[in-house]
């Protein structure tokens, strides 16, 4: 199912995998894990501690998915950490989160501004504006300019190619760890 970002939620939940999957069960929306296994909020809800899958591995021999990813990846496109950042849900996460840090190799705290009963659903899921995950590695080595060309993520697809006006171009991965793709290319 897709909401108000479903055109997103289409294209990058191919490529990318954000932190919990949304699950509809008898008319009610809830979430169940993906790249992140659980997590842990603080009574105050200023922070939450979240634990990541090990294991999950980024295309393009990337290597896998750690702290240092999810941190780079939320980070970035938060326009209050990152100038220039032109994340579309940006904006969005500005207003509700100061910063997400590293608290070991597979868990990170996401420090909050305001935190209500729709942001887990809103933001951490694939259901609105779940920010997808991507490698930090593969920035490190492009840049800014390299990352609006190609995505490296750890979804069932992998991409191959973007140009201006043709599109992009995937590929399925094979024996993904979570679901493989339907269709062998795009």
């Amino acid at each position: 199912f897709c909401t108000a970002g479903c055109a997103e939620t289409i294209y990058m939940s191919g490529i990318t995998d954000v932190l919990f999957n949304a699950v509809a069960d008898g008319g009610v929306v809830t979430t169940e894990p993906m790249v992140a296994l659980s997590y842990e909020l603080d009574p105050s809800l200023e922070s939450g501690i979240f634990t990541l899958r090990q294991g999950v591995q980024f295309h393009g021999g990337y290597g896998e998915m750690t702290a240092e990813d999810v941190a780079f990846t939320w980070n970035s496109a938060n326009p209050n950490l990152t100038e220039g950042s032109v994340h579309d849900t940006g904006g969005a996460i500005g207003n509700i989160m100061e910063n997400v840090e590293v608290t070991g190799e597979y868990s990170v705290r996401f420090n909050w501004k305001t935190f209500n009963g729709s942001t887990m659903l809103a933001y951490m899921t694939n259901f609105d504006e779940g920010i997808g995950i991507l490698s930090k590695a593969f920035f490190d080595e492009v840049g800014d300019e390299g990352m609006r060309e190609k995505l490296v993520g750890t979804g069932p697809l992998h991409m191959d190619k973007w140009g201006q006006h043709e599109g992009a171009f995937l590929t399925a991965v094979p024996d993904h760890c979570r679901k493989t793709s339907y269709v062998p290319e795009a």
